[in-house]
């Protein structure tokens, strides 16, 4: 699915792409996919970075803060007007992200905002 039909169907489910913040979320995130990691077939997943406002300026779908990212080697390289951040590839053991053109189709990761309900009555 291309980065933007991703995006609308989390929305759908009232998400998001995945935001991630941390080393921790990255690898679980990458081993909830099935630890998928070879974009040259296609086997990579969205997640909700884009920096499609301004070049360089990356930022979340979900409107959290940009404070964690995790590129490859030589990587972001916006080669052709990439904008959109997926998976790339294992490096040192902790997967790393990429630049994709938006109409590359990946599965992906939605990340629902956990709210405090109550799940039981009172006595429970």
């Amino acid at each position: 699915m291309s980065w933007g039909d991703a995006e609308a169907t989390c929305r759908s489910l009232s998400s998001h792409l995945a935001s991630i913040h941390s080393a921790e979320e990255n690898e679980f995130i990458y081993v909830l996919m099935g630890k998928i990691h070879n974009h040259t077939t296609g086997e990579s997943y969205w997640i909700g970075g884009h920096d499609i406002f301004k070049e360089g300026d990356y930022m979340w779908t979900d409107g959290s803060k940009w404070d964690y990212a995790t590129f490859g080697y030589g990587q972001p390289d916006n080669l052709g007007g990439e904008n959109y951040i997926g998976s790339w590839y294992p490096d040192n053991d902790h997967i790393t992200w990429n630049d994709y053109p938006a109409s590359y189709s990946f599965p992906f990761v939605c990340k629902y905002q956990l709210r405090n309900r109550i799940c039981c009555d009172s006595g429970y």
